[in-house]
């Protein structure tokens, strides 16, 4: 790794992919972000771990504590420079004040594949695997039973959702790979975008599930949930969304497809029930029809009751540019 005193002196841009909360005082909360961009002495995008103050002062609220990006070379110590390797969500582990980074590293054919990085309370890297088996993981979360182990997903090198579960070394426990239950489907892919700690020993995730994407007419794309264990054991796994139909509220009636995809996650934790609030995207066409306007492309928000059997007790879509909003009991 290299301390970058002076982010603002980076001449590349920085994207930043996600942010978390550091709660490592009762009373003052911190935030961390990771980032990605193209240090000056490569051409390729390395993780950026910058660690901030919280939102006060008003004349300077969220001042950076300190950054870090990390770099990558062969257990000879020789630079890959033109590896890119992409940081996707991190974790802030209260209960052992570090932070945990996962991502994928691609245009390698060696290296190819996904990681996940370990460092402590400063930012330095402590532990760091790749996971050639899974080319994509997109977010993590620590175990919530006070021993060190971590869970992240995403997809895995056979196009399906991966669920994988290591423990303080970043060793793999087990990993699973996930699709939907589409009954007819010849394709499925698959992929997980978010995973949270749910109830006492759980893990759930959302993401998509794709039947036939090469044949228009019957390709459909619904948001997959699956409840985890740890060691792998899935509880409860489903999509949700529409399938393609005529739609008579057009003028004249035109077949349509519908297409949702989980972005986010929340466990709902008020008396009554513990389900889940999701989050994400859905995209209203013609169907087969790659040159018309979609019909919407807007917000997604459903919630799912634990009881019975996670139904789904609302969903709706909004659109912010044209002001279209809906009423949410959170």
């Amino acid at each position: 790794y290299v301390d970058t005193s002076d982010i603002s002196s980076v001449p590349n841009p920085i994207y930043s992919q996600a942010l978390d909360v550091v709660d490592e005082d009762a009373d003052i909360w911190n935030y961390v972000y990771v980032a990605n961009f193209a240090p000056p002495d490569l051409t390729s995008h390395r993780p950026l771990l910058v660690k901030l103050s919280p939102n006060n002062p008003p004349t300077n609220p969220f001042d950076p504590i300190w950054a870090k990006y990390l770099t990558v070379s062969t257990a000879a110590g020789d630079p890959l420079p033109e590896l890119v390797m992409e940081a996707k969500d991190v974790h802030y582990v209260k209960s052992f004040d570090e932070y945990i980074i996962c991502g994928k590293i691609t245009n390698s054919l060696e290296y190819n594949g996904s990681f996940l990085i370990l460092t402590n309370a400063a930012g330095n890297p402590t532990t760091s695997k790749l996971y050639r088996g899974i080319t994509d993981l997109r977010s993590v979360v620590a175990n919530h039973d006070g021993r060190k182990g971590y869970v992240a997903v995403g997809v895995s090198k056979s196009g399906a959702a991966a669920f994988l579960s290591v423990d303080a070394s970043l060793d793999v426990v087990c990993a699973q790979e996930l699709n939907g239950e589409f009954d007819t489907s010849d394709t499925v892919s698959s992929e997980f975008n978010k995973v949270i700690q749910y109830r006492s020993n759980q893990f759930a995730m959302a993401g998509a599930t794709t039947k036939d994407r090469n044949n228009c007419e019957v390709a459909d794309t619904n948001v997959l949930v699956a409840i985890m264990k740890k060691n792998c054991a899935i509880k409860r796994k489903g999509h949700y969304g529409s399938s393609p139909y005529l739609d008579t509220s057009q003028n004249p009636p035109i077949n349509v497809s519908v297409n949702e995809i989980g972005m986010a996650l929340v466990e709902r934790k008020r008396p009554g029930g513990r389900g889940l609030f999701i989050t994400g995207i859905t995209r209203k066409a013609p169907l087969c029809d790659t040159t018309a306007k979609p019909i919407f492309e807007d917000i997604l928000v459903f919630r799912l009751k634990r009881q019975p059997n996670f139904l789904v007790a609302w969903m709706h879509h909004f659109d912010v540019d044209n002001a279209v909003s809906i009423r949410l009991y959170l």
